[in-house]
C-alpha cells in the first residue's frame, strides 16, 4: 500500500525541528531552512521519522528536492 502523505500531512512533522514536511517521491523531506536539511526515507508505505535513519542533504539537493515537492 503506498504511503497517502495528503491524508496525514496535518498531523506529520519533523521529529528534529517539530516543522512541516513535503512528500518527495519515496520520502520526506523537512521544510524548514533554518534547520539541518533532513530526508527521511518511506519504506513500505510507512514513513520512518528517526533522525538516526534520516540523510542530511545539503543545499543543493535540498532546494532541488524542494522544486520536486509535492504540494498539498
Amino acid at each position: 500500500m503506498p504511503f497517502d502523505f495528503a491524508a496525514v500531512s496535518d498531523i506529520l512533522a519533523c521529529p528534529e525541528c517539530h516543522g512541516s514536511l513535503l512528500a518527495v517521491d519515496d520520502a520526506l523531506i523537512c521544510a524548514c531552512s533554518d534547520d539541518r536539511k533532513l530526508k527521511f526515507p518511506v519504506v513500505d508505505g510507512i514513513p520512518r521519522l528517526l533522525v538516526d535513519e534520516a540523510t542530511e542533504l545539503t543545499q543543493e539537493q535540498w532546494d532541488a528536492l524542494r522544486q520536486r515537492a509535492k504540494s498539498y
